[in-house]
């Protein structure tokens, strides 16, 4: 019995080699992926599974093999194309690349030099403010005072207005002209 259950793994084992091994010749310039997949289907035996939407939009592709095994020329077929594969049996099953957000591409931001402004918010006495808002007109760049009254703010437009508003003080606008060196 043990004997027949290890003949039966190998004979398996060998059929999924032999399968895997087939060799394709293939000489295909500029044609839709369809009619490579029915070339391949020809030579191997194998089937392809997809959805229909996959294959929407792709490029012709040229293919040239001689004597390669399925996974090389699935491989150079795919090489440009968003799609994969997997084998599995007699089945190649194809499917959409994902990509990931690491891969995904972002426009380069180039911030402008920045300018820093800094100072002291007192009252009519000379005492130091904590909690002054402090913020650009018609942006959401801002701080707030610390228990000094000090506050630093960078930003990069040229002309400004800086706002300081403040609970039981009247709010007031000072405008900035930034000279530029």
């Amino acid at each position: 019995m043990k004997l027949t259950t290890i003949l039966i793994i190998v004979a398996c084992i060998g059929a999924h080699a032999a399968a895997l091994s087939q060799k394709i010749n293939l000489d295909a310039k500029n044609v839709s992926i369809e009619e490579v997949f029915t070339v391949i289907k020809k030579q191997t035996g194998y089937h392809f599974f997809y959805e229909k939407n996959v294959l929407n939009d792709l490029p012709k592709v040229s293919v040239h093999a001689v004597n390669e095994d399925i996974t090389s020329v699935l491989k150079d077929c795919f090489k440009t194309l968003p799609i994969s594969f997997y084998i599995s049996d007699n089945t190649i099953g194809i499917k959409r690349k994902v990509i990931a957000p690491a891969q995904k591409l972002s426009p380069v931001i180039v911030l402008p030099e920045q300018t820093v402004i800094k100072g002291t918010v007192t009252d009519s006495l000379g005492k130091p403010l904590t909690g002054v808002s402090v913020y650009l007109k018609g942006t959401k760049i801002g701080t707030t005072t610390n228990n000094l009254g000090h506050y630093s703010l960078a930003f990069s437009a040229q002309n400004a207005i800086l706002v300081f508003a403040y609970i039981g003080y009247e709010t007031q606008q000072i405008p900035l002209t930034i000279m530029q060196p």
